[in-house]
């Protein structure tokens, strides 16, 4: 069918005026130019521009209404002539342009056109002969045809449609017209053929004459217009078939509310609340009308008032909904239509609110989408015959403007398909806005075309579309890939969008075929530390831990759906959150930004009394697989909060990401004690989070060469690229969502390829309980730059009042060092970022044993740190700025700081630190020591004293899966990445625990446990004999060695039953540097070390069963 879209003779009036609509009809253009030196007049039954002087002129026509579907084969006719010539170049003689553009595109206005914006374009040319016009391809190559003269038709044909298209030629003929190009013909003549469109991916339907003020002067005559697609019949709006209220709620369900509201305090609770919040003002209005309509603000206006009058429509269109008074729906609909008034002749670009930092986020979310939901739910009383809205400005009452409404809603929905964001969150915090917004439009065909957009995407526009929501959730863990906070209220707010597009499209099966986002969303509880608090990585607070609200909407698509897992998952899930604080108690109150509040009420749900109130299982291990972020946990059921253990590394690119390396968050005390500083939004543009927050400093992590920092901008955008390349799970025992093998053991290893430092770093994480009370983490971390290895500072930042390091039992000497951090990179953001450390303090370079204890005076709380001896090290105590959203007035304070620095690699002897939180001021663990092989650091060796019971747990970490080490003198060999050997030396025996997190094989003495087809195993078992001090020191009474620490020489008792003894001395490097026998005489044996350096020694006597000391040289 060739579908007329706009057709006109002028024949009908002599005034112009009558030919313009700004919502044109088929026979009407949106606007005609008119002025003293281009002058528009109806002349002879045709449109006629005269021409005197320089000054710019037009006509055009957008339709008012989309055309549904949107033309794609178009053909535009009319007749031309031009006299009265001028021969006059234009005002640039060397241009020699005396073409105007004809424009064709999705839309254009009377501003000036930008090419961006048009699909085809040619141009109309005034010869310099009079009464002559030519024809020239203004794109590709600027072809000139040859001159015509006269009167002419012109037939212009576009094609769109995506594939090759035939028409019937002014000459009678059968033409072919190819994809994406147009084609023009002078009567009977083409003249130019299948030229290439300007911008392919727009959209047709509307067009443009631009005389522009430095062409030519002329005298131009149009007439007989026809403008019309081969292949539809577009319309301006078409059927109605929607019945309201249906976006959120239906009448259907509201039987379902109302007997929750009977039968549930809850529900009643809501309903009252509403009441108590609008009955007022209901009687105010139904006498006074003018008292709240006066008091909505223009467009631009102040926000919160426009908010509060928007809920006070929608909280009444609620209330009429349940209650059926029309006072209610009155006040929702005098209120309406006072926005629908303004926001129908607003411009795409307009803001609803004024601000000198006006936030184009803002408007979708709290104001569109409490004018469409009015809309909604009042629509049934705006239809009624007898219903008049209140007018301010005639102050009368007037029929409700249908038409004006919708404009209203095209115009919010063109907002956020115009004006939004790409590439974040940004179109799925928009989406509400305008999808409600269509959700109102009336015309079928009208409301399929917008809603398609909101789907698909349109071309070139900043909503992306629906279903590339639905690709953007990452591959492996379906999570929005953005920082915690972020990608959580991010994904429950779409999963809203789901259930809503669900109702209204069925046929889409957008819930069937993405039923593993509502599953995956139960992750976030796995992310709250005992304390309720949320991991922390990236932007926003650790505070956004609102999770009831994510779950109602779960469990009422889980409700609708019949998913009956899902629904016995969210009921529970939901029972443990109201546990945990303190009940049920909802609240009605204006949201400000995602308006969810009467979800509670219209999507709630009773909780079945049956279904278990344990929530969501805790997992030893989850992660965030977009963020490189690993968790662990080891609760023992006792005191989970002041007991429980939990820690996170990792790091990554993605949107509100920080530059952290391979950071870690530790949890302990009730507190998050190790944390990482934070990103809530109030600081965003600050010196200190644009600065220090995003950058290496603020984390827990290694600096390296004092360099470290995220990568060079790309296309043009530092923000969220190149922050922190990807980081890997190596391992981890649990696996993700696994079981955990044993109850006091658990590991981690991440590792970090880093291509925007030339680095690769590796950094293994244990938790190891030592009682349902005690416990601590070992963090073993290895750094090596690819090109040179200055030194590495491994930063920790700890809450506390004061933060004390010492060597053995004395305060570790410290030197005012004030300039120690004070550089940077040389960039905007100052990387490193340490130049917001302040009141610096670096001991010498140390090779001893090193602890520290970081004092949190507000309830006794501290965190012990533990360091081994026999690598050298500069320590370093600073302030760093205050910690954001932690606890007890922490985040008011400064966050201490506790730095090591080694010079070299620290690859083959990394950082190893031993993390303790606790309730008491003194540490449990009594000391801690390396364990190397071959020159390597493989561990650390842990030694606890609980009441008196020493447990000794050798912890060994090598760098890869297939490394093998024998530990001759500890009776250990073993074959894999991650391991733990624990003793117990009891009254005549010995406990002993294998733990095999991941390796092939672990043998102490003479037990040996297998790897399974992950690795892993575990084994408990008791020797039938007491370990000698478990291969360490002796404090048999019968066995002493003195004096130790030695200047060379020392003795050995040993029992006076043996006449002789075999002995071996190792280094701390497992190296032999002495063996032989020696007599004993009088239960005495003599030796030395002269000829050997300073340092740490390992004694191995070779008794009925090997016995070992540690013995120190100085």
């Amino acid at each position: 069918m060739n579908a007329q879209i706009f057709t006109q003779d002028f024949e009908s009036s002599s005034s112009i005026l009558d030919y313009i609509n700004d919502k044109p009809n088929d026979g009407e253009l949106s606007d005609i130019s008119n002025s003293s030196l281009v002058t528009a007049s109806i002349t002879n039954g045709a449109l006629r521009f005269t021409k005197t002087g320089r000054y710019p002129s037009y006509f055009y026509r957008t339709p008012g209404l989309p055309l549904v579907p949107e033309p794609t084969f178009m053909q535009m006719q009319f007749d031309f002539e031009v006299t009265n010539n001028d021969p006059t170049d234009d005002l640039d003689a060397s241009l020699k342009r005396r073409e105007i553009p004809f424009y064709f595109g999705p839309n254009f206005d009377a501003s000036g056109t930008a090419l961006a914006n048009v699909h085809s374009r040619f141009g109309l040319g005034i010869s310099t002969t009079e009464g002559n016009f030519y024809l020239k391809i203004l794109d590709n190559g600027s072809t000139k045809s040859e001159d015509f003269s006269g009167n002419q038709t012109i037939t212009f044909i576009v094609n769109n449609s995506g594939s090759m298209q035939t028409y019937l030629a002014p000459d009678g003929s059968s033409e072919s017209i190819g994809d994406d190009t147009w084609e023009i013909w002078v009567g009977t003549t083409k003249v130019f053929n299948d030229v290439a469109s300007k911008n392919p991916d727009l959209g047709l339907g509307s067009f443009k004459f631009q005389y522009n003020s430095f062409l030519p002067m002329a005298t131009m005559d149009f007439d007989n217009f026809e403008f019309k697609d081969f292949l539809s019949n577009p319309v301006s709006g078409g059927p109605q078939s929607l019945v309201h209220p249906h976006i959120w709620v239906s009448d259907s369900d509201k039987q379902d509310i109302l007997d929750n509201i009977a039968q549930y305090d809850w529900a009643s609770s809501m309903f009252n609340q509403l009441v108590n919040r609008q009955a007022t003002l209901k009687s105010i209005h139904s006498s006074n009308p003018s008292f709240i309509i006066s008091r909505i603000p223009d467009i631009p206006g102040d926000r919160t008032v426009h908010r509060g009058r928007l809920n006070t429509a929608a909280e009444s269109s609620f209330l009429y909904y349940l209650t059926g008074d029309e006072q209610y729906a009155q006040l929702s609909a005098d209120i309406l239509y006072q926005y629908v008034k303004m926001l129908s002749v607003q411009d795409v670009s307009f803001e609803f609110y004024s601000s000198s930092n006006f936030n184009h986020l803002i408007p979708p979310r709290e104001l569109f989408t409490r004018v469409a939901m009015t809309y909604d739910f009042v629509q049934p009383f705006l239809k009624k015959g007898s219903t008049t809205v209140y007018d301010i400005d005639s102050d009368t009452r007037v029929p409700f403007d249908f038409d004006m409404s919708q404009e209203a809603f095209e115009v919010m929905a063109d907002n956020v398909i115009d004006l939004g964001g790409n590439n974040s969150n940004h179109p799925v915090l928009e989406l509400p806005g305008a999808l409600y917004s269509v959700m109102c439009m009336e015309y079928d065909a009208v409301r399929d075309s917008y809603f398609d957009k909101l789907l698909n995407g349109a071309a070139n526009s900043k909503q992306p579309g629906i279903n590339w929501m639905l690709d953007r959730f990452s591959e492996e863990d379906r999570l929005w890939p953005e920082s915690t906070g972020y990608a959580k209220f991010t994904h429950a707010l779409f999963l809203q969008m789901m259930n809503i597009v669900d109702m209204y499209k069925p046929e889409l099966n957008i819930i069937d075929n993405n039923k593993d986002l509502l599953e995956s969303i139960f992750i976030y509880e796995n992310f709250l530390y005992p304390n309720g608090l949320t991991m922390a990585y990236g932007d926003i607070g650790r505070s956004f831990v609102d999770h009831a609200k994510i779950f109602i909407t779960v469990l009422k698509i889980a409700d609708r759906k019949g998913y009956t897992d899902i629904r016995e998952r969210a009921i529970s899930t939901l029972k443990r959150i109201y546990d945990r604080e303190g009940g049920y108690n909802p609240v009605i109150e204006t949201d400000n930004l995602e308006w969810q509040n009467p979800l509670q009420l219209l999507w709630g749900v009773n909780l079945d009394p049956e279904i278990s109130d344990a929530g969501e299982p805790r997992y030893g291990t989850v992660k965030a697989t977009h963020a490189g972020v690993v968790m662990q946990r080891n609760y023992s059921g006792v005191d989970d909060v002041e007991n429980g253990l939990m820690y996170y590394t990792g790091g990554g690119t993605y949107v509100h990401a920080h530059a952290t390396g391979l950071d870690m968050e530790l949890y302990g005390a009730g507190y998050v004690i190790g944390p990482d500083f934070g990103g809530a939004s109030n600081g965003y543009g600050t010196d200190l989070h644009e600065q220090y927050a995003v950058s290496y400093a603020a984390h827990n992590t290694i600096i390296v060469n004092g360099t470290s920092g995220r990568g060079p901008k790309t296309n043009g955008n530092v923000t969220w690229q190149n922050i922190v390349d990807p980081i890997v799970l190596e391992a981890s025992e649990p696996a993700v969502y696994a079981e955990p093998i044993a109850d006091n053991f658990s590991f981690s290893t991440q590792f970090l390829d880093d291509n925007q430092n030339n680095l690769d770093q590796q950094r293994t994480n244990s938790i190891i309980r030592t009682s349902p009370t005690t416990g601590y983490y070992v963090d073993i971390f290895r750094s090596i730059s690819n090109t040179t290895n200055n030194y590495h500072d491994y930063l920790f930042h700890g809450l506390g009042d004061v933060m004390q390091m010492k060597t053995g039992d004395n305060l570790l000497p410290l030197t005012n060092t004030p300039n120690r951090y004070q550089n940077d990179v040389g960039d905007d953001r100052k990387q490193p970022g340490w130049r917001w450390y302040s009141d610096a303090k670096t001991s010498a370079l140390t090779a001893d044993a090193v602890s520290a204890r970081f004092d949190l005076q507000f309830d006794n709380k501290y965190l012990h740190v533990n360091v081994p001896g026999g690598v050298n090290k500069e320590y370093t105590s600073a302030l760093a700025p205050p910690t954001q959203e932690v606890s007890n007035g922490y985040d008011n304070k400064d966050t201490q700081m506790f730095i090591m620095r080694k010079y070299g690699e620290a690859w083959d002897e990394p950082f190893v630190a031993i993390y303790e939180p606790s309730g008491n001021s003194q540490s449990t663990i009594s000391s801690t020591e390396y364990i190397y092989n071959q020159g390597k650091v493989v561990g650390v060796k842990v030694v606890s004293n609980l009441n008196g019971q020493e447990i000794i747990d050798y912890v060994l970490s090598n760098d890869d899966d297939n490394v093998t080490i024998n530990l001759t003198d500890l009776d250990i060999n073993f074959t894999g990445r991650f391991a733990v050997v624990r003793t117990q030396v009891k009254t005549g025996t010995t406990d002993v625990s294998l733990y095999l997190g991941k390796g092939q094989e672990l043998t102490f003495i003479d037990q040996t446990i297998t790897g399974d087809t992950d690795g892993k195993a575990y084994l408990e078992y008791s020797l039938d004999y007491q370990l000698s001090n478990n291969q360490v020191d002796f404090n048999d009474e019968n066995i002493a060695v003195y004096p130790n620490p030695t200047s060379g020489a020392f003795n050995v008792n040993v029992p006076s039953s043996y006449t002789s003894l075999g002995f071996e001395v190792y280094n701390v490097q497992g190296q032999l540097v002495k063996s032989g026998k020696k007599r004993v005489e009088n239960g005495k044996v003599n030796l030395n070390l002269f000829d050997s350096p300073n340092g740490i020694f390992f004694l191995k006597l070779d008794l009925n069963k090997p016995v070992y000391a540690k013995i120190i040289k100085n």
